[in-house]
């Protein structure tokens, strides 16, 4: 049974710069004790190891209303809201960030008007590639130097993100402060003893259309170097399952299985929901078969034998040492609609199975929804439609089919609305009421970050979900590894490296959960 959520404790804030004025875009960020919990035994506790207090998840609920932007020894945290929802990396407008690092208007880019030398500009939503003339998806990053020369940065070298990746009308935003880039940025960056930054709005003809006011924050003391993180991974408890759900990347275990192999072992998962896994996901090579995943399982984890459930679709599939029958039908398919834009019958990637493990039948459900497009885009409906498919589909299964427990998870691609979410959940619980959403937290820096590609246009954020029938199962625990995090004494005690998790761009998302008295 789903339960709401908390208030936010009492707020503990540092560093925080306050404004005047209530404006139509404010920023705020805090350095906060906060629970993740809910009222009940699914609650998620407070991370052990967020950075600092603050929770970059995307929900900020602990924000103080007052709070315009904070800084600690390793970050700079904003607020963003917006009128209306929006998908920030997708428009319908750029939203650019323009920050004067050391609060001196004499460098950078002078903007006329205003007392700012804007050493760092950011647009949330950038040209498109393809068409100029039009919005696309993605940000662009500018430094400016001496005349206003300018270099272009990526999401990586100024450690940028925000949260949520779906459309809202408020977003976390956090930088580094220590940059990376030319010189000058980089002793900027070190040296800052306060910034001033502002917002602006800007069209497809590249036109400000709106201009927010310049604030000040002053900046403590840097750490210098890249944080890393002593993290012990927590181990699964002989009354609980786990369950693993990842996207690998094109088939990548195929061709590089080491990392997944150790990061594998080491959660050691009762059940694995896969996606992205096979060799001809874009060239249309034959797919790889059942004897050849099974293969792979057997030689690299052990302790099997492994078998697996494939979906109809390429790439989505559900492996387990326990026997496995068919849950759901194999096939899902969305029908074609002109007026919702989608132009053609086409498959769900879903695949599903009902495990029958020694604490419990499982019913798993790995699913890979339609990928790009904003807010109320093509795409967007597209991936509404999916849902309604195995929704409908799960709902018809329910009715015959009681296992005593139901997970859903994948690669959601939630980077338009949050529909398709609302509607997955909906009344598919055990008791007839809605599932219940995890949100669990990167190991060592405590975001929901669970997705990251450094050749991307487009900024770290959350792709990932899992959902869970809660009447009668407790969540014992929910987390997200990231090997780059940990330090170097973790890695060594987990048997693990530092980049395993990097041979994909998606992160693995574990959740341990129990049998627990009904409600």
């Amino acid at each position: 049974m789903r339960s709401d959520r908390l208030p936010a404790p009492d707020l503990l804030s540092f560093l925080t710069m306050q404004t005047t004025n209530h404006r139509r875009f404010s920023l705020a960020s805090a350095l906060v004790i906060v629970s993740l919990g809910a009222a009940s035994s699914l609650a998620q506790e407070p991370h052990p190891d967020s950075v600092k207090g603050i929770v970059f998840d995307g929900d900020l609920l602990e924000w103080p209303q007052d709070a315009d932007a904070v800084a600690d020894d390793r970050w700079v945290f904003f607020r963003h809201d917006a009128d209306e929802p929006l998908s920030i990396q997708s428009g319908p407008v750029m939203t650019v960030l323009q920050i004067d690092l050391d609060s001196n208007e004499s460098t950078g880019h002078r903007v006329v008007g205003s007392d700012l030398g804007v050493d760092l500009e950011i647009s949330m939503t950038m040209l498109d590639t393809r068409d100029p003339s039009i919005l696309g998806g993605g940000i662009e990053i500018s430094a400016f130097g001496a005349n206003d020369s300018h270099e272009a940065l990526t999401h990586m070298d100024i450690g940028f993100a925000s949260l949520p990746t779906h459309a809202a009308k408020s977003f976390e935003i956090r930088l580094a402060r220590e940059l990376a880039g030319p010189g000058w940025l980089e002793r900027m960056s070190r040296t800052t003893s306060g910034i001033r930054f502002r917002y602006i709005h800007r069209d497809e003809l590249f036109t400000t259309t709106w201009t927010g006011d310049a604030r000040s924050l002053a900046m403590p003391p840097l750490t210098p170097g890249r944080e890393r993180f002593e993290v012990k991974i927590p181990g699964k408890s002989a009354d609980s399952l786990r369950v693993v759900s990842w996207n690998v990347l094109w088939g990548t275990p195929s061709k590089q299985p080491d990392g997944f192999a150790r990061t594998l072992r080491t959660l050691n998962p009762d059940v694995i929901l896969f996606q992205e896994w096979d060799k001809g996901y874009w060239t249309n090579e034959p797919r790889i078969t059942e004897r050849e995943y099974v293969t792979w399982l057997n030689t690299n984890l052990g302790d099997g034998p492994w078998s697996v459930m494939i979906g109809a679709e390429r790439g989505v599939l559900i492996a387990s040492r326990s026997a496995m029958s068919r849950f759901m039908p194999a096939k899902f398919s969305v029908k074609a609609d002109r007026k919702a834009g989608i132009r053609r019958d086409r498959e769900v990637r879903c695949a599903s199975a009902l495990v029958d493990t020694p604490l419990g039948s499982v019913g798993a459900v790995s699913m890979h929804l339609k990928s790009r497009g904003g807010l109320d885009s093509r795409e967007d409906k597209i991936r509404y439609a999916e849902v309604g498919a195995v929704h409908d589909a799960l709902k018809s299964t329910m009715a015959s089919k009681k296992p005593d427990f139901l997970v859903i998870a994948g690669d959601w691609n939630l980077v338009g609305g949050r529909a398709p979410l609302e509607h997955a959940i909906d009344g598919i619980d055990f008791d007839g009421s809605d599932l219940l959403v995890i949100e669990p937290r990167r190991l060592g820096s405590g975001d929901a970050i669970t997705w990251r590609d450094q050749r991307s246009t487009f900024a770290p954020g959350r792709l990932d979900y899992a959902l869970v029938a809660d009447d009668g199962v407790e969540l014992v625990r929910a987390f997200v590894l990231d090997t780059t995090l940990l330090d170097d004494a973790s890695l060594r005690r987990a048997g693990l490296h530092q980049r395993d998790t990097d041979d994909s761009d998606h992160l693995p998302l574990v959740i341990d959960l129990r049998r627990g008295d009904k409600q």
